[in-house]
Parts: C-alpha cells; structure tokens; sequence
C-alpha cells in the first residue's frame, strides 16, 4: 500500500540521514589527525667538527602543515654525541637556530606546500 511505502521510504531516509551523520563525524576525525601529521620533514647532514665526524651530524625538520612541529639536532665526533629538539610554532622557532637547523627548517617548510 501507499502508506505501508511511505513509511518504509522515511525509515530508510532516517537510517540514511544517520549513517551520514556517522561518516561525517568520522571524516572530522580523520581531518583532525591529518592536519596533526608530519607534511613536511627535512635531513641536513653536516660535519660539525671539520674533519673528525664524517658528516655524522644532522639536523631534521618536522613539521605538519600547519608549521608547527620541532627541530632535531644530533651532533656527533667520535667520542661523542649530543641531542637536542627545538620547538617550532607556526613556522618560527622558540629558540635560537644554527644554520643547519635554519636550513632544516626551511627546507620542512618548502615541503609542506
């Protein structure tokens, strides 16, 4: 009957309109962690003793798109080897740079576009 297709026709519509509203919400989810995910990341590799480290230090940008992420430096010779991390927000460091940490940064940046 009419009524008997109309009222399967609106519950088939509720059940639609709620499913799309799952996948909505699931999308935004989706959308959250992809703009928190690392979109553009960079490697310099330098020697940061002249002739004693084989170009074992490094310095690597990562960043999401929105620009913020951090810096990693790791400094190396043969007796020895530093760590350490620099906050980065919306493109612009929270500490001083080296220029190889600049150079990361840059380099992370070009990638994000």
């Amino acid at each position: 009957s009419l009524e008997a297709t109309l009222a399967w026709l609106t519950q088939k519509i509720a059940t639609i309109d709620e499913t799309l509203g799952d996948h909505k919400q699931g999308l935004e989810y989706i959308d959250r962690r992809v703009k928190r995910s690392i979109r553009g990341y960079s490697l310099i590799r330098y020697d940061a003793y002249i002739g004693a480290g084989g170009a074992q230090s490094f310095s690597a940008g990562l960043l999401d798109e929105h620009a913020d992420g951090f810096i990693l430096s790791v400094v190396a010779n043969r007796t020895h080897t530093g760590v350490n991390a620099k906050r980065i927000n919306r493109g612009i460091a929270e500490a001083s740079l080296t220029e190889e940490e600049t150079q990361a940064l840059n380099e992370a940046k070009k990638a994000i576009n």
